[in-house]
C-alpha cells in the first residue's frame, strides 16, 4: 500500500511483521499505538480525500498456536431442564411482628427454630400467637405472608442516652430487650435479646460504632452522647387492626408479582360476600393473563371455577376447634404441599377427633355434587378428605370431568410453570430458531414429559405425540402435544359378585377405576 498523490489510500497486501508493513505502506506511526499487531485479523481503514470513503483489508496470522496440548472438553447434549419444586401457600396473616409491605418468605424449617422470631415475631410454638401460620405450614413446606395489620405503634426503650426502637410495629416488639455490659477488656458489650433469646451481640469501643440490627431494632443516640452499662425492654408496641379487606388489592398485586412462586392461596372470605366474588374473578383473570392454573381456597361453594376450591366443614383438631376461616389456611396448606402424583382424596387429617358438623350419606353426595371439600369419618374412625375436587361443575366438551379433580389441575399447572421456565431461562432470546434450535427445545420437553411420566403423574407419552414447529413469525415457536394423559388415583370400586347355591362359588369382576 503506497501513499497516493490524489489522496487516496491505494490497497495492498504484505506478508511480514506489522511494524515492517506499516513502514513499507506508509502508515503514520500513531496506528501502531491503535491497532494490536496480536490480533488474528486486523482491519485497515482507507479514507479518500474529505469524502470519508472507508475500504477495508484484512492480515491473517501465520502460525498462531505454539506446539503444545489443547482441550475441548464439554458434556454431552441432554435435557437441562427438570421438574419444579411445589409447596408454597400465599396468605394474608393477622400477626404482632413484620414487614407491611409486600409477601415476605417463611420457610417451615425456620418457623421451627428462632430464626423466625426476626421475621414474624414468635415461632411455631408459640400456639395461641400463631394459629393461622401453623395450619398453613402444617401441609406444606414455605409460606409466603403479606400482613393484614395496619396502623400499630413501634416498642421503645433506652439505656442512658442510648433509644432503642422496634424495626415494625407490633406486640412482639415488647420481648426485645437490650442489655449493655462491660468486658474485661473495659469495652462496651450490647446485646439484644428476644425474650430469653440472644439475637445479636456487638462489642464496641466508643458509641459511634453501634450498629442497628437490621429487622430487629433501631439504635440511635445524641450528639456527644456515652455508653452506659444496664438494661431495658421494649414497651408500647401495638399491633394495630386487621382488615383483610382493605388489605385484599395489595393481596392480588402482591400474588401476581409472585405467580410464579406460590401454588395455592388462601381468602378466608364467606361463599356470597363482595370479597369472595373479586377472589374468583380474580384467579380467572390471572390465569388468563398468565396462561396458568393456579389455584386459591374459599368458604362455600358456588364459584364454578377450576381455580376456586371451596371448604364447608370444620374440625376439632388437638382439643382445638377450627373455624370454617381456619380451614381456609389447613386446606389451602394441604392443596400447596400436595406433591405431583397425589390426591388429596382420602387423605387423613393428623389429631383430627370430630366433625363440625356431622355428615349424613346424603350431604356427603350433596357437598360433592356442589363441588365443594368436606370430611368424613373413615371406617377406621379417622377423619379424611371425601374427595379433592375444586367448585367447577358445569362441564363443557372443552373443559369436562377431569377438570374437576385438583390433581389433574396441579398436573397441567406444573407442566405449564415448567415449560414456561425451561424456555425462559435456557431458549427465548438464547437459541436460533432453527432446525437445530427447534430439534433442541423438542428434546427438553420431550424429557420434561418423559419425568412426569416416571412420577407417575403422566401416562403414555411418546415422542410422537409431540411436536416444534416454525410459528408464523421468525421468532414464534409452537409446541403441540396431542394429548397429555393425566393420571389420576383410585377413588371408586364396584364389586359384582354372582352368588350360587349348593356348592359356594362367588365369581367377581372389577369394574370401574380397577379396570382403567
Amino acid at each position: 500500500m503506497t501513499w497516493g498523490l490524489d489522496g487516496m489510500w491505494e490497497v495492498g497486501w504484505y506478508v511480514g511483521s506489522w511494524g515492517n508493513w506499516v513502514a513499507l505502506a506508509g502508515f503514520p506511526k500513531k496506528f501502531n499505538d491503535i491497532i494490536n499487531h496480536t490480533l488474528k485479523k486486523v482491519i485497515f481503514l482507507c479514507l479518500k480525500g474529505k469524502k470519508g470513503v472507508f475500504m477495508a483489508a484484512s492480515r491473517l496470522p501465520i502460525n498462531v498456536r505454539l506446539p503444545g496440548a489443547y482441550f475441548d472438553v464439554r458434556s454431552l447434549p441432554r435435557p437441562i431442564g427438570g421438574i419444579g419444586s411445589r409447596g408454597t401457600v400465599a396468605i394474608m396473616a393477622d400477626l404482632p411482628w413484620g414487614d407491611t409491605e409486600g409477601f415476605f418468605n417463611l420457610p417451615g424449617r425456620v418457623f421451627l427454630t428462632n430464626k423466625s422470631l426476626p421475621i414474624v415475631g414468635m415461632t411455631a410454638v408459640d400456639f395461641e400467637e400463631n394459629k393461622q401460620l401453623r395450619l398453613a405450614l402444617a401441609g406444606c413446606q414455605n409460606v409466603l405472608v403479606l400482613r393484614a395489620n395496619v396502623g400499630g405503634d413501634r416498642a421503645c426503650g433506652s439505656v442512658g442516652s442510648v433509644a432503642f426502637e422496634a424495626w415494625h410495629f407490633g406486640a412482639a416488639g415488647n420481648n426485645i430487650r437490650p442489655v449493655i455490659t462491660k468486658n474485661a477488656l473495659d469495652e462496651f458489650v450490647v446485646s439484644i435479646f428476644w425474650g430469653n433469646t440472644l439475637i445479636d451481640r456487638q462489642t464496641v469501643s466508643e458509641i459511634a460504632q453501634l450498629q442497628d440490627v437490621e429487622k430487629v431494632v433501631k439504635i440511635s443516640y445524641p450528639v456527644n452522647a456515652e455508653l452506659t452499662v444496664g438494661t431495658t425492654t421494649l414497651e408500647g408496641g401495638t399491633d394495630g387492626t386487621v382488615d383483610f379487606t382493605a388489605k385484599l388489592p395489595d393481596f392480588f398485586k402482591q400474588l401476581e408479582y409472585h405467580v410464579w412462586e406460590w401454588d395455592v392461596a388462601a381468602f378466608a372470605f364467606a361463599a356470597g360476600t363482595p370479597e369472595r366474588a373479586l377472589c374468583s374473578q380474580f384467579m380467572s383473570r390471572l390465569n388468563e393473563e398468565y396462561q396458568l392454573d393456579q389455584q386459591c381456597v374459599v368458604i362455600g361453594d358456588g364459584a364454578n371455577n377450576r381455580s376456586v376450591i371451596g371448604v364447608e366443614d370444620a374440625l376439632e383438631i388437638n382439643n382445638e376447634v377450627l373455624s370454617l376461616d381456619d380451614m381456609v389456611f389447613l386446606t389451602a396448606g394441604i392443596q400447596a404441599g400436595l406433591e405431583l402424583g397425589e390426591s388429596a382424596t382420602n387423605l387423613s387429617i393428623d389429631g383430627a377427633a370430630r366433625l363440625i358438623p356431622e355428615h349424613t350419606r346424603d350431604e356427603l353426595r350433596d357437598a360433592n355434587e356442589r363441588g365443594v371439600i368436606v370430611h368424613t369419618r373413615r371406617s377406621d374412625r379417622s377423619i379424611a378428605v371425601l374427595r379433592d375436587i375444586n367448585s367447577f361443575v358445569s362441564l363443557t366438551p372443552d373443559f369436562n370431568y377431569e377438570w374437576t379433580k385438583n390433581m389433574v389441575v396441579r398436573t397441567i399447572n406444573n407442566i405449564k410453570k415448567d415449560i414456561h421456565r425451561i424456555w425462559e431461562t435456557s431458549f427465548k432470546g438464547k437459541v436460533h430458531n432453527t432446525i437445530e434450535g427447534r430439534a433442541t427445545l423438542f428434546t427438553e420437553i420431550h424429557g420434561l414429559l418423559l419425568q412426569y411420566q416416571a412420577i407417575p403423574a403422566i401416562q403414555n407419552h411418546t415422542a410422537d405425540r409431540l411436536t416444534v414447529e416454525l410459528g408464523e413469525r421468525s421468532d414464534q415457536v409452537i409446541i403441540r402435544i396431542s394429548v397429555i394423559e393425566v393420571v389420576d388415583v383410585m377413588e371408586e370400586l364396584d364389586v359384582v359378585a354372582r352368588i350360587t347355591g349348593g356348592r359356594p362359588t362367588i365369581s367377581m369382576t372389577m369394574e370401574g377405576a380397577l379396570t382403567a
